[in-house]
């Protein structure tokens, strides 16, 4: 665990957290990062791990996922997802979004909040430039930012944006993901 002192870190980022709060940061990838960040008065308290399954038969594989997820899950203030960004090809995207599916199910299974944003969304709101990450090498960049911004040493990228994830969920009057809702049409 990771213990930063909350008045540097709000200079750093140049934005305010709420105090005694606690968000969950999911990066869903085939190897998913997980940060876990808390709140006091005084401190900034991080935690993070990865996730990786193995299983190559699918109905095996959701039911391993969802079950992970909420073991995971407790009693948060906050979950935040990171929504699918369709880069890759449609049936990774698909494969993605029902991760993402299953931990927002498991956050309504235990009552929790939960938020989608996007990568690009999540990073620029923590104060990353988007324009200066080199194409291709965003976890690296991220991992850098973390590093050499608020001192947070990770020894594999893959759980980068998942620290800016549950950062996000801390900040206070973060703006989320909105859903787009359609006009109904006059017959």
């Amino acid at each position: 665990m990771i213990k930063l002192d909350i008045h540097n870190s709000e200079l750093k980022m140049f934005c305010k957290l709420k105090r005694n709060f606690s968000s969950v940061g999911f990066d869903i990838a085939g190897t998913t990062g997980v940060c876990f960040a808390k709140t006091d008065d005084k401190t900034l308290s991080l935690d993070f791990t990865l996730m990786s399954w193995e299983t190559k038969e699918q109905r095996k594989l959701f039911e391993t996922i969802y079950k992970d997820f909420g073991e995971l899950l407790s009693d948060e203030d906050l979950v935040v997802i990171e929504d699918t960004h369709v880069r890759f090809n449609p049936a990774v995207a698909l494969l993605l979004t029902r991760m993402g599916a299953f931990c927002m199910a498991q956050a309504i299974n235990k009552n929790l909040n939960f938020e989608l944003i996007g990568p690009v969304s999540a990073r620029s709101k923590v104060g990353i430039n988007q324009k200066k990450i080199p194409k291709g090498k965003s976890k690296e960049y991220v991992a850098e930012w973390l590093k050499s911004t608020l001192g947070i040493e990770m020894k594999e990228n893959n759980v980068a944006d998942a620290i800016i994830l549950a950062l996000c969920g801390l900040i206070e009057g973060c703006e989320f993901k909105k859903m787009k809702t359609k006009k109904k049409r006059k017959k």
